[in-house]
């Protein structure tokens, strides 16, 4: 899957305030952080997205799926559940379930294995202005942007002393898939405008930004033969 990094990202949305990513001022950086999480949210939910789903075979336990399972990426938003693989079977059976009532994960039902597989919306990146520090004890899943290049990353281990950047098996850089390029940063672009008081801009970015997902849209759903086009009213 193509990607796209936050250093990319804020450059977009740097270049839009007339300046460039390097020019940011520390002192602003987290406004524009914070709008780049907004914009994010919004384009990872705004349609269901073939490149976001991912499906892996998970363990059943007395009915129960449970959210976390040693190996494998927690589990996201839930798509649906199968007995088969749905990458490699045609009609992939599927699977009755409910979200568990104390919050453990997911309930299965009339299942006699003792896996399923579960299609998931892969867990949205978050970036984040907290700068990395030698002296802390970072564990695996913790954030932290780097200075010297600009990019977020994500501990894949519990780190001290290993600088992002440098060993690809201990920190990973946050990545986004390309397709969210454009419209992730002209939604950040539309949350700073609305900050600043200028509303009318605003709410013309916000329009762009629709616009922008809804052309992606018609193009993934044309690359999978799909030809229903989807509508959404730009208030």
């Amino acid at each position: 899957m193509r990607t796209v990094t936050f250093q990319s990202l804020l450059d977009k949305v740097a270049r839009g305030r007339d300046m460039g990513a390097a020019d940011v001022p520390a002192a602003v950086l987290a406004n524009h952080v914070n709008a780049l999480n907004a914009a994010l949210d919004f384009a990872w939910d705004f349609a269901p997205w073939p490149e976001l789903v991912r499906s892996a075979e998970r363990t059943v336990t007395s009915g129960l799926v449970p959210w976390v399972e040693v190996g494998l990426d927690d589990i996201g938003t839930v798509h649906a559940v199968y007995l088969d693989d749905p990458d490699t079977v045609r009609n992939p059976r599927p699977v009755s379930w409910r979200f568990d009532t104390n919050g453990e994960g997911i309930r299965v039902f009339d299942v006699t294995g003792s896996t399923v597989w579960v299609a998931c919306k892969v867990r949205i990146p978050e970036w984040t202005d907290e700068a990395w520090d030698v002296a802390t004890d970072y564990e695996a899943a913790d954030t932290v942007w780097h200075a010297a290049t600009g990019e977020c990353y994500e501990a894949l281990t519990s780190r001290t002393g290993v600088t992002p950047g440098s060993d690809p098996t201990k920190w990973a850089v946050l990545e986004v898939p390309w397709l969210f390029r454009q419209a992730a940063a002209r939604g950040a672009l539309a949350v700073l405008s609305g900050d600043a008081g200028q509303r009318a801009t605003e709410q013309l970015l916000e329009g762009s930004m629709e616009r922008l997902l809804l052309r992606v849209l018609d193009q993934v759903r044309a690359a999978a033969g799909q030809t229903q086009r989807m509508v959404v009213s730009v208030q």
